[in-house]
C-alpha cells in the first residue's frame, strides 16, 4: 500500500511539471511584441522557467523526501545553467557549452556525493544529472556532425582527445558509483557515455587505423585493472 502511494506521488510530480512547463511556455510564446507577432521562447524565458521549476522541485524533494523530485530539480538546474550562459553571454559555437556542461557535471556529481546515507535516494538524482550533462557533450559533436553533413557533405568532425577522455572517465565513474551504492540509474548513463566515447574515439583518422592511441591505452588500463582484481588477498 505504501509503495503504491509513493508511485502515485511520483507520477503526480511528473504530471505537474509537464503541465506547468506547457502552460508557461504557451503563455510566453503568445506574448505579443508588436502588432501581429508573438515573442519566441528565448534563452531568457527558458532560464526563468527552469529557475522556477528547479525551486519548486527542490522544495518538493525536501518536503516529501522524493527522489523523482530531486532528479527533476537536478535536470531543470542543468537546463537553467545552459540557458543562462546562452542568454547572458551569447557564445559563438559549441565549445563554450562543452565547458559549461563539464563544470556543471562536476558540480552535480560533487553535490550528489555529499550528504548522509539516508539522503542517497535523493542525491543520486544529481549524479544522474551529471551523467546527462556528459552526454550533452557528446550531443554537441553529433549536432556539429549533422550540420557538417548538411553544409559541406560530411568532411568530418573530430572530438579532441581530452573530451573523449572526459566521456571515458565519466562513464567509468558512473558505473563505479552504481557498484558502490547499488543505484541503477548512473549505470545506464555510464554505459551510454562509454558508447558515446566509442563512437567518437572510433572514427578513422587521416593516418588510417593504428594500435597506438586509445587501443593501446585501453589495453594497458584493462591489464592494470585485471592485475588489481586478481591480486592475492590475505
Amino acid at each position: 500500500m505504501a509503495a503504491s502511494s509513493t508511485v502515485t506521488v511520483q507520477v503526480a510530480f511528473i504530471a505537474s511539471v509537464v503541465q506547468v512547463v506547457a502552460r508557461i511556455a504557451n503563455s510566453a510564446a503568445a506574448t505579443p511584441t508588436r502588432v501581429g507577432s508573438s515573442a519566441p521562447v528565448g534563452s531568457g524565458t527558458v532560464f526563468w522557467i527552469a529557475f522556477l521549476l528547479a525551486s519548486l522541485m527542490f522544495w518538493l524533494a525536501r518536503r516529501y523526501d522524493s527522489g523523482i523530485a530531486a532528479l527533476l530539480d537536478a535536470l531543470t538546474t542543468l537546463v537553467m545553467v545552459i540557458a543562462f550562459v546562452d542568454w547572458a553571454f551569447d557564445p559563438d559555437g559549441a565549445g563554450t557549452f562543452r565547458w559549461v556542461l563539464l563544470f556543471t557535471a562536476i558540480g552535480a556529481a560533487a553535490y550528489g556525493l555529499m550528504g548522509a546515507d539516508e539522503e542517497r535516494h535523493r542525491r543520486v538524482g544529481w549524479v544522474n544529472a551529471a551523467g546527462v550533462a556528459l552526454l550533452g557533450i557528446a550531443l554537441t559533436y553529433a549536432i556539429e556532425a549533422l550540420q557538417d553533413i548538411i553544409g559541406s557533405g560530411g568532411s568530418g568532425v573530430e572530438a579532441g582527445t581530452g573530451w573523449e577522455l572526459v566521456l571515458l572517465g565519466g562513464g567509468a565513474a558512473l558505473i563505479a558509483y552504481t557498484a558502490a551504492f547499488a543505484r541503477s540509474g548512473p549505470a545506464y548513463l555510464g554505459v551510454a557515455n562509454l558508447f558515446a566515447f566509442v563512437i567518437l574515439a572510433g572514427q578513422a583518422s587521416d593516418d588510417g587505423p593504428s594500435l597506438l592511441g586509445w587501443p593501446l591505452l585501453l589495453l594497458l588500463g584493462t591489464a592494470a585493472l585485471l592485475a588489481v582484481a586478481l591480486r592475492p588477498r590475505t
